[in-house]
């Protein structure tokens, strides 16, 4: 009977993965919670009724410590099985999927409140949120990187249009192409905190661009740099509706 339980919660997991990549977030919502109800029958073997989702617990024969070490171990088994929901609420819109980032943070939400519900302890859910932030912070990082690539890109540009058609490679190329590759270091940092403040040093050192372009530059990276510190700082968006709006 507990064997079936079990692998009835995998498949409702698995189903409810399905779901939200669907971007059917009712559904996904529904059968989350349904694959943890089953979990509860699972190991909660020594309650003629329980407290989760509202219900009263009651114990039969053990102790009230036992019932507590049941309760325990079933909180450490929701914490993998939470960081795999939100993996996927994560990058439920990433490789085909069609859920906006409003439904995507919703979904996050009703899960991170079914897992209070079940007594799962905050730095807990926060470690089990990794890959949410991860993906956040990625893309977060993407309009902050975007008017350096701009930059080198457009320098690269003129470059090209001054060596001749046999020509491969110049000083200037070379230059450019030296750039080109601190971008890409940059966008492996996205999780570093630190990142704004390599942005900013990046725009220091580029001798390839004058005193107003520098300018031009720091202007258009100030609000994504904000955006991208405040969430680093506080695990949260600094304006959720404009964030929403944009994906």
């Amino acid at each position: 009977m507990h064997v079936a339980l079990f692998l009835s919660a995998l498949l409702l997991l698995a189903v409810g993965s399905y779901l939200a990549f669907l971007a059917n977030v009712a559904g996904a919502s529904v059968t989350y919670g349904a694959a943890v109800f089953c979990l509860i029958f699972v190991f909660l073997r020594d309650f003629k009724s329980f407290k989760g989702f509202g219900l009263e617990a009651e114990l039969l024969e053990r102790k009230i410590e036992e019932a507590d070490k049941t309760l325990d171990q079933l909180r450490a088994i929701t914490v993998p099985i939470a960081e795999m929901l939100f993996s996927n609420v994560a990058r439920a819109n990433r490789i085909g999927g069609q859920m906006p980032r409003r439904q995507r943070h919703e979904l996050m939400e009703r899960i991170q409140s079914e897992l209070r519900t079940c007594g799962v302890r905050p730095e807990q859910i926060e470690k089990a949120k990794v890959d949410w932030h991860r993906f956040n912070l990625i893309d977060l990082s993407r309009p902050v990187l975007k008017p350096l690539e701009e930059a080198v890109e457009a320098f690269m540009g003129s470059e090209l249009q001054k060596v001749g058609a046999n020509e491969h490679t110049s000083p200037g190329i070379a230059l450019g192409e030296a750039y080109r590759e601190k971008v890409r270091g940059l966008r492996g940092k996205s999780s570093d905190p630190s990142l704004p403040n390599l942005v900013e040093e990046f725009i220091d050192s580029a001798i390839f661009l004058d005193d107003d372009a520098k300018r031009r530059v720091r202007e258009e990276v100030e609000g994504p740099a904000r955006e991208l510190r405040h969430y680093h700082t506080h695990r949260d968006f600094l304006d959720r509706e404009k964030w929403f709006a944009n994906g």
